[in-house]
């Protein structure tokens, strides 16, 4: 219609970048690199009645705890190269999985204040347990901190905060409090 602009990627058997496609950028440094503004980069849609993957990662090499993929959040730092900010990461379990038995479990990761690393803070095993600052739950929901504790707050104006938390030498007595 004359307004829209028609592009074509071809392969001839050669490396473009050194293997890497660039789309709103002459120098990939992914496989995939897209460079764009605003704040919606990709889209994927699909016009399917069945279950759609977004993004898929598979892994073809043998070994346990490696990450199949994730998201990852980043920024460029004042010295221009990336850190990490946060990432979710899906993991496989087992060295070698089977089409009938292949576990994984997912982990959430976050940089604290004053790191440059993102670390794993949160855990979903393939048990369904949930490991907070724990990587091995021991139950359906495990918390591990210096005094951990929950924090329950009503919103429905009363205003009303319940907590239980440990609290003593060695986190040795639990508490309860309701208050305003």
């Amino acid at each position: 219609n004359g307004s829209t602009k028609a592009y074509h990627l071809r392969y001839d058997g050669g490396t473009y970048h050194g293997g890497n496609i660039g789309i709103g950028t002459e120098s990939p440094d992914r496989r995939l690199h897209i460079l764009g503004t605003g704040n919606a980069i990709v889209k994927m849609e699909a016009n399917y009645s069945g279950s759609v993957t977004g993004i898929e990662g598979v892994l073809t090499a043998s070994g346990a705890n490696r990450y199949v993929t994730g998201v990852y959040g980043k920024v460029v730092n004042t010295s221009g190269s990336e850190s990490n900010v946060a990432s979710i990461r899906l993991w496989n379990e087992q060295a070698s999985p089977t089409t009938s038995d292949s576990p994984g479990y997912i982990t959430f990761n976050t940089t604290n204040d004053g790191a440059s690393t993102a670390t794993e803070k949160l855990r979903i095993t393939s048990a369904g347990r949930v490991g907070i600052n724990e990587n091995s739950p021991s139950g359906e929901l495990h918390i591990k901190g210096t005094n951990p504790f929950i924090y329950l707050e009503g919103t429905n104006g009363s205003g009303r905060q319940h907590k239980i938390w440990s609290a003593g030498t060695n986190s040795e007595s639990l508490q309860l409090s309701s208050g305003n």
